[in-house]
């Protein structure tokens, strides 16, 4: 992928003119290909999280499977909060559909049917695109079986950090979480690997972790 690729030629203003440009190519060929290869050729690719630590993008889903069984989830971190940072935002503001394509992509990966993108509401534009562009793509029923969710959460600082974003995925305050999402993924019950309190037995959270795969914007 060339530099600047993301970014390339206008504005996608919607749907159409994303399909019209190539856009739902990569689902259908991901979808005919299987999670496992998806993995492979990911792992073989080399690409790396945009996060910030650089892990491997194929090693990660690959080990999201490996960690437990379903029901399993992908999650989209578009809550960067980093001072002077703003990459996601303009990506998400010109085009939306490359990254809710990708996130689809995940998902058929890590073998999830449910899949997350986190965003801060106060950033308002990109929020409305987002959510007319998921509109668009369940009713154009472009997301391969996957339902696509946008959660929006507060200013925080650590709304960003992976583990912090999934407590307010559920609802809670953006507060990290001493297991990776791996290992405690989204909706694991457990009353003493997260910040939430519960009732559920240790045993089931160990049983049932929800693995959750979770990746940066870009």
């Amino acid at each position: 992928m060339k530099d600047g690729f993301l970014l390339s030629g206008a504005r996608v203003a919607d749907l159409a003119a994303y399909r019209a440009s190539g856009g739902g190519g990569a689902i259908e060929t991901a979808v005919s290909m299987g999670p496992a290869m998806v993995r492979q050729e990911v792992l073989l690719s080399g690409l790396r999280g945009r996060g910030g630590g650089g892990f491997r993008t194929g090693r990660k889903w690959t080990g999201v499977v490996e960690s437990g069984p379903a029901p399993r989830f992908a999650v989209c971190n578009a809550a960067e909060g980093e001072p002077g940072t703003f990459k996601d935002r303009v990506l998400l503001a010109h085009n939306p559909y490359v990254v809710l394509e990708g996130l689809v992509i995940a998902a058929l990966a890590v073998e999830a049917t449910d899949a997350y993108i986190a965003t801060k509401r106060s950033y308002v534009e990109q929020a409305s695109r987002l959510r007319v562009a998921i509109e668009e793509m369940h009713a154009a029923s472009l997301t391969a079986g996957v339902t696509l969710h946008l959660v929006e959460g507060p200013d925080d600082y650590l709304f960003g950090e992976e583990k912090a974003l999934l407590e307010v995925i559920e609802g809670r305050d953006p507060l990290p979480r001493i297991l990776p999402p791996y290992e405690h993924g989204l909706f694991a019950t457990s009353a003493v690997t997260g910040w939430e309190s519960g009732t559920a037995l240790v045993e089931s959270a160990i049983e049932h972790p929800n693995p959750t795969a979770v990746n940066n914007a870009e």
